[in-house]
């Protein structure tokens, strides 16, 4: 039996809690057990796998559709996420990674939108109208159930511009026909949210109706720019190989030919200058002795040796 305690007297020590022996009569102190070194101090969090748990349940469910799937389906898909809507954002980017990784077959991409789009719709006058899953309620009940998948149309909402922009480029690279069939669709899809005001406003669709064309305009002007390239690519190579062949004409007919008097090996600038320095000196005009110079010579003669010469 435990010792009782006087609650006025608390400011004295309390005395350890003892357990009586019934076999020797002795009373034995209980200790409180000390944690073990072993043990963690706080418990991990379980949030991630939780998140992973739901993932893996979403995308199995996913896997086994096929590309024909009825809408029954696809609503059995998005029921099930409605019910277990407290993990609405594990759905949703779980659904965004499908869309995005779908390498081979949009029309996949398309069925995963769907989903989307049937749980967008769910419990408002919309689908009540077109005889969804909510209809058959009243439409006060349809309005609480509305409101309680607020934070899962939020959530659809933060990604919807990446979505749109992703099947934008997607829908460019397929055939003209199949590309407005799934434009048109997307966008009908987008008119049905605008119309039951499905994320609170009308900027989020329209920055999806943007994001869209900004996707199909993108591809097309990478298409255009990869033609120019190619035809500028096309003609240099076009270049490059006459030219290679007017080259291999001309040293063949230099090859044959024989030399001409015009290709004898000419003087060098120098020399022509030199002798065209050396025509241009002043020739000497030789004259013939007359008369008089013949006596200045006989002259200059006597006086210089005293004698004619």
């Amino acid at each position: 039996k435990s010792q009782k305690v006087n609650k006025w007297r608390s400011s004295a020590p309390l005395k350890p809690k003892t357990k009586h022996n019934k076999h020797n009569g002795t009373k034995k102190k209980m200790t409180t057990p000390k944690p073990s070194s072993k043990t963690p101090t706080t418990m991990p969090t379980t949030t991630t796998t939780t998140t992973t748990i739901w993932s893996t349940k979403l995308k199995s469910k996913c896997a086994i559709l096929t590309l024909n799937a009825s809408r029954e389906s696809l609503q059995t898909i998005s029921k099930w996420m409605i019910f277990h809507r407290k993990h609405s954002k594990s759905f949703v980017s779980s659904l965004l990674h499908l869309i995005l990784t779908e390498k081979k077959l949009v029309e996949r991409k398309m069925l995963y939108m769907t989903i989307l789009h049937e749980v967008l719709l769910s419990h408002s006058a919309l689908e009540q109208q077109e005889g969804g899953g909510g209809g058959g309620e009243g439409f006060g009940t349809s309005e609480l159930k509305w409101e309680k998948m607020t934070e899962f149309r939020n959530a659809v909402g933060d990604v919807v511009t990446d979505v749109m922009e992703h099947l934008g480029e997607c829908f460019a690279k397929e055939k003209e026909e199949k590309k407005e069939q799934m434009v048109e669709k997307i966008k009908s899809m987008m008119d049905s949210w605008e119309k039951v005001n499905a994320f609170g406003g009308p900027s989020i669709v329209e920055g999806g109706r943007r994001a869209l064309e900004r996707g199909l305009q993108s591809v097309q002007q990478q298409q255009e720019e990869q033609e120019m390239a190619n035809v500028v690519e096309e003609k240099e190579d076009a270049m490059e190989v006459a030219g290679k062949a007017e080259e291999k004409k001309d040293t063949a007919a230099a090859a044959t030919t024989p030399p001409s008097k015009d290709d004898a090996p000419k003087s060098s600038p120098t020399e022509e200058t030199n002798t065209e320095k050396k025509d241009d000196k002043p020739k000497q005009e030789t004259k013939a002795p007359t008369a008089t110079d013949s006596d200045e010579i006989i002259t200059h003669g006597r006086n210089k040796y005293g004698k004619e010469g």
